[in-house]
């Protein structure tokens, strides 16, 4: 009998430890996987220069090297920023758009971004240049607008 009873308990923790899964994975997933996806073509929306980067961790570091926004809009799924800074020419001017990768559940729901500005010129003219960014990696299904916080301004995008 005790054989009997030590086999059916081995059987069962065999079972037990056979279906448990050891994929850590779905708790390491950036928050943006828990995100759900709006279709986007991969292709840049023509009206606009480039995308906006959904990536948290660079949103966390992002650094603005003194840039002045001079106007800030939504046109055609295209978010314009008309924007100035200190340099030569404002030829190694990079800017980049980033999301948080997180998504506030108001009505409508609200995402928030920043500007990654990198500005190594060290001269005193004074540019201003203008860029836009696609908004399409943003939209959320089923809803047909989001709040979108860039920094201090707040603007509505419908789509």
């Amino acid at each position: 009998m005790d054989i009997l009873i030590k086999s059916v308990l081995g059987i069962i923790v065999s079972i037990a430890l056979l279906s448990c899964n050891n994929d850590d994975s779905a708790a390491s997933q950036n928050p943006v996987d828990n995100i759900e996806k709006f279709y986007c073509s991969d292709s840049i929306n023509p009206m606009c220069t480039e995308k906006v980067l959904i990536d948290p961790l660079r949103f966390d570091t992002a650094s603005n090297d003194q840039l002045s926004v001079l106007n800030l809009g939504i046109v055609d799924n295209c978010m314009e920023i008309e924007y100035g800074a200190s340099g030569c020419d404002g030829s190694t001017w990079r800017l980049t758009l980033l999301d948080s990768g997180s998504l506030y559940k108001n009505n409508p729901p609200t995402r928030k971004l920043k500007f990654d500005f990198h500005n190594a010129e060290i001269c005193l003219a004074y540019f201003v240049k203008k860029k836009s960014f696609d908004l399409c990696p943003l939209k959320q299904p089923g809803v047909d607008s989001l709040i979108l916080i860039v920094s201090d301004t707040t603007l509505i995008y419908r789509y």
